[in-house]
């Protein structure tokens, strides 16, 4: 009998340009997003300046989250 194991294929990332197309909003809005923790991402950069990718489910997600989200202004 073989033995056989099976690694997991990693989730598909895309850049944050191709987030904030995916969002409709654009890169400085998907960065703040990022900085605030309201959309998850990885910094693949070695150096001082981050580099994010993001998991293209997560950004999925946060659409289906923002458009079920109503927000209320102060009045």
């Amino acid at each position: 009998m073989a033995n056989l194991t099976t690694t997991p294929t990693p989730a598909p990332t895309i850049t944050t340009a191709d987030a904030a197309a995916l969002i409709g909003v654009n890169l400085d809005q998907v960065q703040a997003l990022i900085r605030r923790r309201k959309l998850p991402a990885i910094n693949v950069s070695s150096g001082t300046r981050p580099v994010y990718r993001l998991k293209h489910s997560d950004v999925l997600d946060f659409i289906e989250r923002r458009s079920t989200t109503i927000e209320v202004g102060d009045e």
